[in-house]
């Protein structure tokens, strides 16, 4: 059994990775607009809970490895990072999901993905609070449905609540077009 403090450092080992592949090395100029929503996709959200925000950005799927899954959703990184994942943590590829409703819980696996939600402060680019679905597997989770897919968009919504390590819960609401 693979314990849970192994499976959030192995998650936040992922999503350092996928923040650097997804050309996330500097802060834009450039805010959300109707360009960078055609280009990168678009998303909009609420998160109720313990944080209260109405937001809105780009999406894209992270180009990663044959091992995992990625859908980034984002304003540039100014404010806000949403990550959905699926990892197979080495047992074989992980299959680009079809149409469907998959579950959010804990670290994911190549079947259910998991989630996560960074604050950032824009004066300093750094993330200033995170909650995700590994903290506590039994009080986190909830589904993400992919619409449809096809060789360059994916669309789907998503509903679920993750936790912080202090314990606040969020719930986040929303939809995407992410760009394949």
């Amino acid at each position: 059994m693979i314990s849970v403090q192994y499976k959030l450092s192995l998650f936040l080992v992922f999503t350092a990775i996928s923040f650097i592949l997804g050309g996330c090395s500097g802060k834009s100029n450039q805010g959300v607009n109707d360009q960078q929503s055609t280009e990168k996709g678009s998303a909009s959200f609420i998160v109720s809970g313990a944080t209260k925000a109405d937001k809105k950005g780009g999406a894209t799927v992270v180009p990663g490895s044959e091992y995992n899954f990625k859908i980034l959703i984002s304003d540039n990184h100014t404010t806000y990072n949403l990550n959905f994942a699926m990892y197979s943590y080495g047992s074989g590829p992980v299959e680009r999901p079809g149409a469907g409703e998959y579950a959010i819980k804990g670290s994911g696996s190549k079947t259910t993905f998991t989630a996560n939600y960074q604050l950032i402060n824009q004066n300093t680019e750094k993330v200033v609070k995170e909650f995700n679905s590994v903290i506590n597997e039994e009080d986190t989770g909830g589904t993400l449905t992919v619409d449809s897919v096809n060789n360059s968009i994916m669309k789907g919504h998503f509903k679920f609540t993750v936790m912080d390590k202090a314990g606040e819960k969020i719930t986040v609401d929303g939809s995407f077009e992410a760009i394949l």
